[in-house]
């Protein structure tokens, strides 16, 4: 009878271990201090792929151990330490120029397959040349240069198949099209469905409108800042880190003290007004006067609304000019998103203002710019994740040794005396007392 130790279950765990190699760790490096050398050595691959010359970082120590530079004072410093290598800098600009001068040789394949359904044929050469012209650099693996072209394949390719369908004039009114239609598009019901996409991101518009969106981000930063202003007035300067219940908006309450003062003084103003009117107005002292009357109780009482209305306008005028600069960034900001809506709403008209300048070589070199710039956003991404890498094996052999256990040690006792003068001044005297703090969370 058929036995199998895996019980038949084809289950890939089982039979491929893809567990991560246990960490390795220097007793006596933990105890004493350095770094060790083979440690250092079996990362030697991975630095020289991207030139990285380990003695930026370390100084020989002795035969078994290295240590870190005392320029190094940082973990943070690490980051820049490679990122500003010069070694470093020169093998990433040596991908840079291989990639241009591949895509300078390339681009005639794409002003080939104008007409043609040759797609998937570009894209088996367009594979088997960057590999020849990138992979002897030796800082990507084979497998990382064809990702390079594969991940850039996937970005433009609907851009390639209307290419060779309509040309690079036919690849522009695409770009176009989609633009306005989700520009123009109100079904809302639709849109929830969809990832949000910003048609003022897409790609052609830094190259079609570069003026529009320079003026774009300024009433942006316009209506920003005024914001920024506005509740500076209302909160101050350093309210950002209250709660709600905490901030007292300022601009309000002088709002509410003149809203006050106005319902405090309006019945009074009336009388005033009427009290002060012409000689036709019935009720008014000059009325009075035309008529022999006696006017006294009404120039008294005029007197007595004086005295209770004028200390009320001049706190009130106070603090309408204390408002003022609040009043006035209002307005500005009203104008600043009335200006912005503006150009928003005009921006289909805008763009096609546009494109309706462009001639066919216009549309040849846009279309070209665009597939070259996304090929090295494609390369950058690809070496920054090698970069990085690097990066995190020197940080790596930091967090292990660059404090030894002995520092380690002296740093909690350290603490602990500071944590027990403390605790003393603070009257807890007892011993126990002072050991039940200390020890707790060893």
């Amino acid at each position: 009878m058929l036995s199998d130790p895996n019980e038949f279950n084809l289950n890939i765990r089982r039979y491929a271990d893809n567990a991560l190699p246990p960490e390795p760790h220097d007793v006596r490096a933990h105890l004493s201090g350095g770094v060790p050398i083979k440690e250092v050595e079996s990362k030697a691959d991975l630095f020289a792929a991207h030139s990285f010359p380990s003695d930026v970082v370390f100084d020989q120590r002795d035969s078994t151990y290295l240590e870190f530079k005392p320029t190094l004072e940082n973990r943070e410093a690490i980051k820049t330490l490679v990122r500003e290598n010069t070694n470093v800098k020169s093998k990433e600009k040596s991908l840079g120029d291989a990639t241009t001068r591949w895509w300078d040789e390339h681009t005639a394949r794409l002003h080939a397959l104008q007409g043609t359904q040759n797609i998937m044929a570009m894209r088996r050469e367009f594979l088997r040349s960057f590999h020849t012209a990138l992979n002897h650099l030796e800082l990507l693996d084979r497998f990382k240069v064809d990702g390079v072209i594969a991940s850039w394949w996937n970005e433009v390719q609907f851009d390639l198949r209307t290419l060779a369908a309509g040309g690079f004039v036919g690849v522009i009114d695409s770009w176009v099209s989609t633009i306005i239609s989700a520009m123009e598009e109100d079904d809302e019901e639709e849109k929830s469905k969809r990832k949000p996409y910003d048609p003022l991101k897409h790609k052609l518009i830094p190259h079609l409108m570069p003026e529009y969106l320079q003026q774009l981000a300024e009433a942006k930063a316009a209506v920003e800042s005024l914001k920024a202003e506005k509740k500076a007035f209302e909160y101050g300067e350093d309210a950002d880190g209250e709660s709600d219940e905490e901030r007292v908006n300022h601009a309000k309450e002088l709002k509410d003290q003149i809203a006050e003062l106005r319902a405090s003084i309006r019945e009074a103003a009336k009388r005033i007004k009427k009290l002060e009117a012409g000689p036709k107005s019935r009720d008014s002292i000059a009325a009075y006067e035309r008529l022999g009357k006696d006017t006294a109780p009404l120039k008294s009482e005029l007197e007595e609304l004086k005295l209770f209305v004028e200390p009320r306008l001049a706190e009130l005028a106070e603090l309408e000019q204390e408002l003022e600069p609040y009043t006035r960034i209002v307005e500005q900001l009203r104008q600043a998103r009335r200006t912005l809506k503006e150009l928003k709403t005009r921006f289909i008209e805008r763009m096609n203002e546009a494109r309706a300048t462009l001639t066919n070589g216009d549309c040849e070199h846009i279309v070209l710019e665009i597939s070259r710039r996304e090929l090295f956003k494609q390369l950058e991404e690809y070496i920054s994740e090698h970069r990085q890498l690097v990066i995190a094996a020197v940080e790596n052999l930091w967090d292990k040794y660059r404090m030894t256990l002995h520092e380690i040690e002296a740093k909690r006792d350290a603490s602990t005396r500071q944590l027990q003068k403390i605790l003393q001044n603070l009257g807890y005297e007892s011993e126990s007392v002072v050991a039940s703090f200390t020890t707790t969370g060893d």
